[in-house]
């Protein structure tokens, strides 16, 4: 995923404290929502530290595409805001500060404690989840 390489078309403050920053490389389909809560998502991604730009972890193949519930705790929360802000076809970096990620913690070994994350996302599908379905 080398979208990156070209200047980003704009940033965006996603959550209040700044913990959670999106820079917009390629812009998704304005004429369709963002993701709403429970809605199911499936997107592709490079997971790197920012301290080091080591990657950890990468899905790039649509067909092995990750995918989750919006708003449902199974990510990290930072995806949870950061992917709920993107439009179908778009494709951002998002930067997680720590609380946003794993916080003090970490992850494995891959992951240490309070690092920043810088993930490279392409949202590919939206689709009804099943709590979508009942809340509307």
């Amino acid at each position: 995923m080398d979208f990156t390489k070209s200047a980003p078309l704009g940033e965006v403050v996603v959550t209040a404290d700044g913990g959670v920053v999106k820079k917009i490389y390629a812009k998704g389909d304005d004429t369709l929502p963002a993701p709403k809560y429970g809605e199911l998502v499936h997107v592709l991604y490079e997971g790197r530290l920012a301290s080091n730009g080591a990657v950890f972890d990468s899905t790039t193949d649509p067909s092995d595409a990750f995918s989750f519930q919006i708003g449902m705790g199974e990510v990290i929360g930072g995806w949870d805001v950061g992917i709920a802000s993107m439009r179908l076809g778009e494709r951002a970096e998002l930067v997680l500060k720590p609380d946003y990620a794993y916080g003090d913690e970490g992850c494995d070994d891959d992951i240490p404690p309070n690092a920043t994350l810088i993930f490279k996302v392409e949202l590919i599908r939206i689709a009804q989840g099943p709590l979508a379905a009942r809340l509307r």
